[in-house]
């Protein structure tokens, strides 16, 4: 069975992993994900997650597995919002998305065999008008706090979102689609092994 580095604690993407034919191997990168001067969005989720590739081929030392590391924003109106503080920080981003329209930017950094590939997806998805009461029993609930824009499209936040254009795995962390066609250009997998 071949295996994969992962360069991620997102049990999300190791969830997203475990349906292919590959051992996963997980490898939390100790990074500052603290944006720094971007050009775009899609510019600053590549390089947090080339940031987290090269953290954890530091510590592996071996370019027999490729390390695979990405990072998820979601964007509203240009304002970047990250993972929230407290629960007023969740109810306030969930004010802002609510009967709006907003970006999940995911960049993906894979390391393999001296070579790395980059690359961004980007989905837009569109959420319902929320209620005061909504936002409040959802920001009471665990499910916000370790989410990107306050929260989790597969879990109880689906509710919230009315439509959705592009990678649906995107939004939970990691596009699956594009990541497998990475690993066959590179020569990692032949079909899906």
């Amino acid at each position: 069975m071949k295996k994969l580095i992962l360069a991620s604690s997102s049990p999300r993407r190791k969830e997203l992993l475990q349906y292919f034919d590959f051992e996963l191997e997980i490898i939390k990168p100790n990074i500052d994900e603290t944006q720094e001067a971007f050009k775009s969005f899609e510019d600053l989720t590549i390089s947090i997650a080339k940031r987290k590739s090269n953290a954890v081929k530091n510590k592996i030392k071996s370019e027999n597995h490729p390390i695979l590391a990405a990072d998820t924003i979601v964007v509203i109106n240009g304002e970047v919002l990250g993972k929230p503080k407290d629960k007023n920080d969740a109810k306030t981003m969930l004010e802002k998305l609510s009967n709006t329209t907003h970006e999940v930017f995911t960049g993906v950094s894979i390391e393999y065999k001296g070579k790395t590939t980059t690359f961004c997806v980007k989905t837009d998805v569109e959420f319902k008008k929320l209620s005061k009461k909504e936002i409040e029993d959802y920001t009471s609930s665990k499910e916000p706090y370790d989410k990107a824009g306050s929260y989790a499209l597969q879990g109880k936040g689906s509710f919230m979102v009315k439509s959705l254009n592009g990678s649906y795995s995107n939004v939970i962390g990691l596009p699956t689609e594009e990541v497998i066609e990475k690993f066959q250009k590179i020569d990692f997998l032949d079909g899906l092994k």
